[in-house]
């Protein structure tokens, strides 16, 4: 038997949709990032969260872009319960018979 779990994948915080299609300023990525996290984190204090970053190192890898998304996630790793998982690490930890019970944000590196 094979068991599916979804994770969260979304375009609100993906580099292609806000660089490439959406053309926005390198520093948008920082902007929108802090706010969908300062959200989340608020939701948290019942039950832990997912935030999902796309990156792909073709757009936020390169000069002018890179150092926003350094900024981006020494931010919101500074913060209390603020963590980074890949996808594996989030189907372990959050499992139906691990759901963490404290505050936890994790943030999903796509």
């Amino acid at each position: 038997m094979v068991l599916l779990r979804p994770l969260p994948y979304n375009f609100e915080l993906h580099d292609i949709v806000m660089m490439a299609l959406q053309h926005h300023p390198s520093e948008m990525i920082y902007r929108r990032a802090l706010d969908h996290f300062t959200c989340l984190d608020e939701a948290s204090a019942e039950r832990a969260k997912i935030m999902a970053i796309a990156c792909h190192p073709y757009l936020s890898g390169v000069p002018h872009r890179i150092g926003h998304v350094q900024r981006t996630f020494q931010e919101i790793l500074s913060r209390d319960g603020g963590v980074a998982w890949d996808g594996s690490k989030i189907l372990v930890g959050i499992s139906l018979s691990n759901a963490p019970t404290d505050k936890n944000l994790v943030v999903a590196c796509q």
